[in-house]
Protein backbone atom coordinates (compact mmCIF):
# COMPACT_ATOMS: atom_id res chain seq x y z
CA UNK A 1 0.00 0.00 0.00
CA UNK A 2 1.43 3.56 -0.85
CA UNK A 3 2.17 5.60 2.03
CA UNK A 4 -0.23 8.56 2.40
CA UNK A 5 1.73 11.93 1.29
CA UNK A 6 1.59 14.92 3.75
CA UNK A 7 0.57 18.51 1.81
CA UNK A 8 0.31 20.47 5.33
CA UNK A 9 2.01 23.32 4.91
CA UNK A 10 2.91 23.46 1.34
CA UNK A 11 1.48 25.95 -1.58
CA UNK A 12 -0.23 25.58 -4.36
CA UNK A 13 0.06 28.64 -6.48
CA UNK A 14 -1.67 31.30 -3.98
CA UNK A 15 -3.10 28.37 -1.63
CA UNK A 16 -1.38 27.33 1.47
CA UNK A 17 -2.54 24.54 2.46
CA UNK A 18 -3.63 24.23 6.75
CA UNK A 19 -4.96 21.24 7.51
CA UNK A 20 -6.06 17.55 5.86
CA UNK A 21 -9.57 17.26 6.58
CA UNK A 22 -11.34 13.64 6.42
CA UNK A 23 -12.07 11.62 2.99
CA UNK A 24 -15.56 12.93 1.49
CA UNK A 25 -17.11 10.45 -1.05
CA UNK A 26 -13.51 9.09 -1.86
CA UNK A 27 -12.15 12.49 -2.51
CA UNK A 28 -9.65 13.83 -0.40
CA UNK A 29 -9.99 17.65 0.80
CA UNK A 30 -7.28 20.43 2.52
CA UNK A 31 -8.48 23.48 4.38
CA UNK A 32 -6.56 26.39 2.30
CA UNK A 33 -5.69 30.00 2.98
CA UNK A 34 -5.06 32.43 -0.11
CA UNK A 35 -2.97 34.88 -0.24
CA UNK A 36 -5.39 37.44 -0.21
CA UNK A 37 -6.00 35.90 3.49
CA UNK A 38 -9.86 33.88 2.54
CA UNK A 39 -9.97 30.22 3.83
CA UNK A 40 -11.72 28.12 1.11
CA UNK A 41 -11.84 23.88 1.34
CA UNK A 42 -10.43 22.25 -1.91
CA UNK A 43 -10.42 18.97 -3.45
CA UNK A 44 -6.55 17.49 -3.84
CA UNK A 45 -6.55 16.78 -7.21
CA UNK A 46 -8.04 20.56 -8.03
CA UNK A 47 -4.60 21.98 -6.62
CA UNK A 48 -2.34 19.43 -7.86
CA UNK A 49 -3.24 19.57 -11.28
CA UNK A 50 -3.38 23.72 -11.14
CA UNK A 51 -7.03 24.12 -11.89
CA UNK A 52 -7.36 26.01 -8.98
CA UNK A 53 -5.05 28.55 -8.32
CA UNK A 54 -6.81 30.62 -5.52
CA UNK A 55 -10.20 31.68 -3.84
CA UNK A 56 -11.19 33.42 -6.67
CA UNK A 57 -9.63 36.47 -6.16
CA UNK A 58 -7.35 36.00 -9.15
CA UNK A 59 -10.21 36.17 -11.62
CA UNK A 60 -11.52 39.19 -9.93
CA UNK A 61 -8.27 41.01 -10.25
CA UNK A 62 -8.39 39.81 -13.81
CA UNK A 63 -11.40 41.33 -14.21
CA UNK A 64 -10.55 44.73 -12.68
CA UNK A 65 -7.46 44.49 -14.71
CA UNK A 66 -8.93 43.81 -18.02
CA UNK A 67 -12.03 46.50 -17.19
CA UNK A 68 -14.57 43.23 -16.89
CA UNK A 69 -17.49 43.59 -14.62
CA UNK A 70 -17.57 40.76 -12.76
CA UNK A 71 -20.07 39.79 -9.98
Amino acid sequence: MAKAMNFVGQKYNRLLILEKLPKKDKNQYYKCKCDCGNIKIINQSALRSGKTKSCGCLIRLFCESQNIKYN
